[in-house]
């Protein structure tokens, strides 16, 4: 038996598969902007790391979000006894990958207060 020309087809089928696949990939550049005025308790890098989140957080809502809820009802009875539970889920889902890069960082006061 021949397994030879079973293999041929089965690999010019799945290359022609990965061929007809649409490019789906493709690059945006989403410029956003972060401001943090710095708390009592906060360190530096403490203050430089929430602005630079604030900032990506941003980016990341204005490339795009899918929205994910799940509920669940639950009623069981037990022994004459009833119990009904109920739960909400919510999860954001980023639509890409993201890259960042810090274009400009400063430093100034406001109020007698360091803001980022």
């Amino acid at each position: 038996m021949n397994f030879r020309p079973v293999r041929q087809i089965v690999l010019v089928a799945a290359s022609f598969f990965i061929m007809s696949q649409p490019a789906w990939a493709s690059e945006t550049t989403v410029v956003t902007e972060g401001r943090y005025v710095m708390g009592d308790s906060d360190t530096l890098a403490m203050a430089e790391e929430r602005v630079l989140r604030l900032a990506q957080r941003r980016a990341i809502e204005e490339a795009g979000l899918y929205i994910e809820s799940t509920f669940q009802d639950i009623e069981k009875a037990s022994s004459g006894k009833s119990l009904q539970s109920s739960s909400l889920e919510i999860r954001t889902i980023a639509v890409g990958i993201t890259k960042t890069e810090i274009l400009e960082s400063r430093r100034s006061f406001d109020n007698d207060r360091l803001s980022f």
